[in-house]
């Protein structure tokens, strides 16, 4: 059975990570802008025409953040749409997102924004 502190312990053979930047569009006037550096891209399966009710348009791809490194502190901050995330200098803009993996990461549907 996997358990949370197996799942927070097998994050580390995950090649490729990346620091990325996810600007949380809370209720507030202001975005809180949380700095990440444990996150991944996983590629959309291109053979999917929705994803988590989503219609794909062919820009979209999954950034992976660990909720350890986005509340630290169990603050309960979450991914939403229209949140923005920068990775290696190109935006994306949040469609949907949902904890997975026994609640250790958030999956966040994103559409790159073109410039």
């Amino acid at each position: 059975m996997l358990t949370r502190a197996i799942a927070r312990g097998l994050m580390g053979i995950i090649p490729d990570k990346l620091t990325v930047v996810i600007a949380l569009n809370a209720d507030s006037a202001s975005p809180t802008s949380v700095t990440i550096y444990g996150a991944w891209l996983k590629p959309v399966n291109v053979t999917l025409q929705v994803y988590g009710g989503v219609n794909l348009q062919g820009n979209e791809t999954l950034v992976m953040i660990p909720d350890l490194e986005l509340n630290p502190a169990t603050n309960g901050r979450e991914p939403r749409a229209r949140d923005t995330i920068v990775a290696e200098g190109i935006t994306y803009r949040v469609q949907s997102s949902r904890l997975r993996t026994v609640d250790t990461v958030w999956e966040c549907l994103a559409r790159k924004e073109i410039v």
